[in-house]
């Protein structure tokens, strides 16, 4: 276990190699990182967003794309491996290992597999999508960006989460608990460019989660679940001082329960939709995986 002098500093690092399936960034884990699950969730999509950028950074052309905020996230998400009390003083130091898994015509696909530094075992993936925008609107990605980003693509083994919307929107879905409250999108929320930071859905999203949670619990429905992984599409961008309003829905997803929650401005505008899986903890390997127990998560 990781002394407290050691996880009193955080610090992202570029490591020499940056070949297929290495790691490109190393990042120590303080204290904060792990200590809640929207806190380990906001972690990983800003080392994703990170380590997605110094893979790509030497693709001709890229840069200036970059530069010029023509390549907009429309999708992101995370899956866990280990949950965060698994992880918390546990894991010190992972290593980041980013791969290009599509190359479309206007967007390309990324993943990023998140490894215990020392043990050498994936706690995490994250995924997402980048389009690639003029004026609002998806324009071609530029032949040599698009052929430099294709040199990148691995063949991806990892398995996805989710089935994609389409059978996601096909699941028999029921009515779940409205927002408990109108959130104001404030300017910390925000990053340099001024709409949101795509980390902060993180801790947005468990409000939510929570808020739902508690709806269950006076109905008397709610069951202990772990979260096993959360995708967010964004349809439109929230700036600050924007007045988000949200409903919920639950269905069946094979042993798992998916949760979705349905993001909206104040004018009834929809902005952004998240998917939550879900696994019940009723065993007591279960509940000793998330107390930090040694061994893997059970099936």
């Amino acid at each position: 276990m990781a002394s407290v002098a050691r996880r009193t500093a955080c610090i992202a690092r570029r490591l020499s190699s940056t070949g297929k399936g290495k790691p490109v960034l190393r990042s120590t884990l303080c204290w904060g990182d792990t200590s809640a699950a929207w806190d380990w969730a906001a972690r990983t999509l800003t080392l994703s967003d990170g380590a997605t950028t110094v893979l790509a950074e030497n693709v001709d052309g890229f840069a200036e794309l970059w530069r010029r905020n023509q390549l907009v996230l429309r999708k992101h998400g995370v899956a866990f491996d280990w949950s965060h009390k698994a992880l918390h003083n546990s894991v010190d130091t992972v290593d980041v290992r980013p791969r290009c898994t599509r190359v479309g015509t206007t967007s390309w696909a990324f993943a990023s597999d998140f490894w215990d530094a020392n043990e050498k075992e994936r706690v995490a993936t994250t995924r997402g999508v980048f389009v690639h925008v003029k004026e609002g609107r998806p324009e071609p990605l530029p032949d040599k960006v698009a052929a430099g980003l294709r040199e990148l693509v691995t063949e991806d083994d990892c398995d996805d989460p989710f089935p994609g919307s389409a059978a996601m929107d096909a699941l028999a879905w029921a009515e779940g608990a409205d927002g408990g409250g109108d959130y104001v999108v404030r300017q910390s929320d925000a990053d340099s460019l001024g709409h949101i930071n795509n980390a902060r859905w993180a801790h947005i999203l468990y409000d939510a989660r929570l808020h739902a949670i508690d709806a269950e619990r006076q109905e008397g429905k709610w069951k202990c679940r772990h979260v096993n992984a959360f995708d967010v599409e964004y349809i439109r961008e929230v700036k600050p001082g924007s007045i988000l309003r949200w409903t919920s829905s639950v269905a069946a997803y094979g042993a798992r329960v998916a949760r979705r929650f349905e993001f909206f401005f104040d004018d009834g505008g929809p902005c952004t939709v998240v998917h939550i899986l879900e696994s019940t903890i009723e065993s007591e390997a279960w509940v000793g995986f998330l107390n930090g127990d040694e061994g893997s998560p059970p099936p």
